[in-house]
């Protein structure tokens, strides 16, 4: 008995070293195609003549107005560097959309702070009558939807953790100049800048998962685009009114009108933050519950982590019980089958990690984070280690719950892949003990066409470039 199922788990591993390593080269060649996007070389000259004129026209970058969206709940780290980089974009005509949970949020005292002595002015609003059907976010992002004049042709989302570069949205928007491209989206990077398990088991399994990410075209909200035409063209406000998430169910709606998802390669942003290990666990349960409410793909997901699993924890234990029964000619089998097997896994985490620290140094961004101490060698074991346990449970976890807390909120998982907002704890309004008039700060919409001025922030000292005052 203890033979086969060493058999079975030897079969196991080596269908899944052949698997990873295709997926990890097709991810490590899809990330050395990168080049910057939206960027025109010129040598400082005028045009010769009316025909090179045109041709600059033809080969100048996809840049109509564009609206950015930004929701907000609770208090968030990076939301002050994100801002500035929002305000900071080499973009000619953008406006900036805000909406906040409520009056009593913490992040609305923030945002008002940080615009207070600026003349760019966000269009911020709080969440008004948010939807029963659907996530907090997703109502937000629909009432922002209802909120953008025609007038933008583009619009882009993206979280408050993620801090951008001043390319950010010019990378972002290029290629939806091809119209069979329905959307746009990046990547982001943990690093984490602690030894702590939980953010590196954050780390490893988010590693792994930008993979399954572009195999699978699975979006990430932190950075997302579309056509505004898009947007009535795939239904997405009735969708995203019955959905948990805006990223993930967005890809369904896209192949039903025979459009694309592009994931652009060089548009990675970088994330410091850090997490404990039930945190990690709780989150990554999450963004698995997203895959299996809204992605044809949950099943091959669920696969890859339960024979993971299997691997992980169930190979040491049949090596033990086959030691015990002085069963060593298999058990050695196995034991080298294990060993190869993790040794593969820590060089691809090596080539991931190496394709994204290369497309992050290569970007010529102002958000460049410093470099991380490098973790130990035990650390990284460690974490390696318990991302590859943790990883079934989570998916467990996911394909059982009937009920998800995010931010404060609980909400009913439905057999039928929706959710139910069933209560809301306002923690964020907790946190702070005064509350801010929302219309005081509303501000009317603003094109800006003029050219930023340059300003050195003091909110956020990895900025060092332009900025809209």
């Amino acid at each position: 008995m203890l033979s086969l199922l060493a058999f079975m788990l030897s079969m196991i591993a080596l269908c899944l070293i052949a698997m990873q390593v295709v997926y990890v080269l097709g991810y490590h060649s899809f990330m050395a195609s990168s080049t910057p996007e939206g960027e025109m070389l010129t040598d400082g000259g005028g045009f010769e003549s009316a025909s090179d004129q045109e041709e600059a026209d033809e080969n100048a970058p996809f840049q109509p107005p564009a609206a950015i969206v930004l929701c907000l709940k609770g208090k968030e780290r990076s939301l002050v560097e994100c801002l500035t980089g929002l305000v900071s974009q080499d973009y000619p005509v953008y406006q900036l959309f805000i909406v906040v949970d409520s009056d009593q949020d913490p992040a609305l005292q923030t945002v008002a702070n940080f615009f207070a002595d600026r003349k760019f002015k966000p269009n911020l609003q709080t969440l008004r009558a948010p939807h029963k059907t659907c996530s907090l976010k997703c109502s937000a992002v629909t009432q922002a939807m209802r909120s953008i004049p025609s007038r933008y042709e583009v619009i882009a989302l993206i979280d408050a953790d993620a801090v951008p570069d001043q390319a950010w949205l010019a990378d972002l928007v290029a290629p939806l100049a091809d119209p069979t491209v329905g959307a746009t989206t990046g990547n982001r990077w943990y690093s984490p800048m602690t030894n702590s398990p939980g953010a590196w088991v954050r780390k490893i399994w988010n590693a792994a998962a930008i993979v399954q990410m572009q195999r699978y075209e699975v979006p990430w909200g932190g950075s997302l685009a579309f056509r505004t035409e898009t947007v009535e063209r795939c239904g997405l406000v009735e969708r995203w009114r019955h959905s948990f998430c805006e990223d993930t169910s967005l890809t369904g709606q896209l192949k039903k009108q025979n459009l694309k998802l592009h994931r652009v390669p060089g548009l990675v942003l970088e994330n410091t933050g850090s997490v404990s290990l039930a945190g990690a666990f709780s989150w990554i349960s999450r963004q698995l519950l997203t895959v299996r409410l809204h992605h044809p793909r949950w099943s091959w997901v669920a696969a890859h982590a339960v024979a993971s699993g299997l691997v992980a924890i169930g190979a040491p234990v049949v090596i033990l019980l086959m030691l015990a029964s002085a069963q060593t000619r298999s058990m050695w089998t196995l034991i080298q089958l294990y060993i190869a097997w993790q040794v593969v896994n820590s060089w691809l985490l090596w080539l991931i990690e190496q394709s994204n620290q290369r497309v992050l140094k290569e970007r010529d961004s102002f958000n460049r984070l410093p470099d991380e101490e490098g973790p130990s060698a035990w650390m990284q074991l460690v974490g390696t280690v318990l991302t590859q346990c943790v990883y079934p449970f989570t998916v467990w976890q996911a394909a059982a719950m009937d009920k998800v807390a995010w931010r404060g909120v609980s909400y009913k998982v439905n057999n039928n892949g929706t959710v139910e907002l069933i209560e809301k704890t306002d923690v964020a309004a907790s946190l702070r003990g005064d509350s801010t008039d929302s219309s005081d700060l509303l501000a009317a919409e603003n094109d800006d066409d003029s050219t930023p001025q340059v300003i050195l922030p003091t909110t956020a000292s990895r900025f060092s470039k332009r900025s809209r005052n």
